[in-house]
């Protein structure tokens, strides 16, 4: 089968993620295609390649499978498509957080105008009530290949601290929306931390490209994920990779759900209150047993679900196809 993935940007690399582990595990070729612009003129491909409008209709066209990420609209009226030749083809549509969150009804409406028959997927489980009948997707990451890229930057300041007197614990933050993922709310709590422990410091990662983000999450010994939404996004999968505890808010509601489609909820640092967490801090602080007991529990929580032989697993059983 020959699947095309379709997206705006592309920043977190869920396209292309996917299409590359597809193309490495299964028989199947796929494609992605972004655009660079806000105008969606300039479409790119996977290997950095660019490609012209016509050329891209062609492709779409030729294509078995057609896997939209996000918004439908503007691919068909910006590249002048025809839905009816996507009356044959499996088509998707891949919903993330905060777009799906914020335009529900305009965005579904125009999947649906435009895709009748689509599929439609979500990035993370609390989606699934936006939009009925659809399927979880996890994230998709290759945990071996992203080790081996960034793991040496972990083990070489790991080594270069085992000379210090007191070694330095970085409890580290990566967020593209400070608002939208309650980071102030760890900010004042590690305030607190810091003043309690020499020790302890902070490094803070806003609105970083996918490459220097994860070469510098490697350095973290202790993440912390998101404080408000309450569900596990890919700042925490990217930090279970390195086998970092996550401390990441996980709400009643969440944790059902996670019990429910899984068996078990994810096994992150939460709390009750801002007391709590501080509290939950500075023993993360103190502790290194603690610390790589949850990095491990973490990152065998999390291999299992989004590591790219578990996803593109997943992916084929949502198109009822064979590797």
């Amino acid at each position: 089968m020959r699947i095309v993935h379709i997206g705006h940007r592309d920043t977190a690399g869920s396209g292309y993620s996917l299409c590359h582990a597809i193309n490495k595990l299964t028989k199947h070729r796929a494609v992605n295609v972004r655009f660079i612009d806000s105008y969606m003129r300039y479409p790119t491909l996977l290997n950095g390649g660019s490609l012209s409008r016509e050329t891209l209709r062609r492709i779409l066209y030729k294509a078995d499978c057609v896997h939209f990420h996000i918004n439908v609209a503007p691919f068909f009226t910006s590249l002048r498509l025809d839905p009816k030749k996507f009356r044959d083809k499996t088509t998707l549509v891949y919903y993330h957080g905060t777009p799906l969150r914020n335009f529900k009804e305009k965005l579904t409406a125009e999947a649906d105008e435009y895709l009748p028959d689509h599929i439609t997927t979500v990035s993370t489980p609390d989606l699934l009530k936006y939009v009925k009948n659809s399927v979880w997707l996890p994230i998709c990451r290759s945990f071996q290949e992203i080790s081996e890229a960034y793991g040496k930057t972990a083990k070489d300041r790991k080594a270069i601290n085992s000379f210090a007197r007191k070694k330095t614990v970085v409890f580290g933050h990566a967020t593209s929306n400070v608002e939208k993922h309650g980071s102030r709310l760890f900010f004042h709590a590690l305030t607190d931390v810091i003043r309690g422990n020499m020790r302890v410091r902070s490094s803070i990662i806003i609105n970083t490209p996918w490459d220097a983000c994860l070469r510098k999450m490697a350095t973290f010994d202790v993440a912390l994920g998101e404080a408000k939404l309450g569900v596990m996004q890919l700042t925490q999968v990217e930090a279970a990779i390195f086998k970092i505890p996550v401390v990441s808010l996980l709400t009643p509601e969440t944790k059902k759900l996670y019990e429910k489609l899984v068996g078990e909820a994810p096994p992150v640092v939460s709390w009750k209150d801002q007391g709590d967490l501080e509290e939950k801090l500075y023993v993360l602080a103190e502790r290194a047993d603690v610390r790589k007991l949850l990095g491990s529990q973490m990152y065998e929580y999390a291999k299992k679900l989004h590591d790219e032989e578990a996803v593109v697993h997943r992916y084929l059983s949502i198109l009822n196809l064979k590797s």
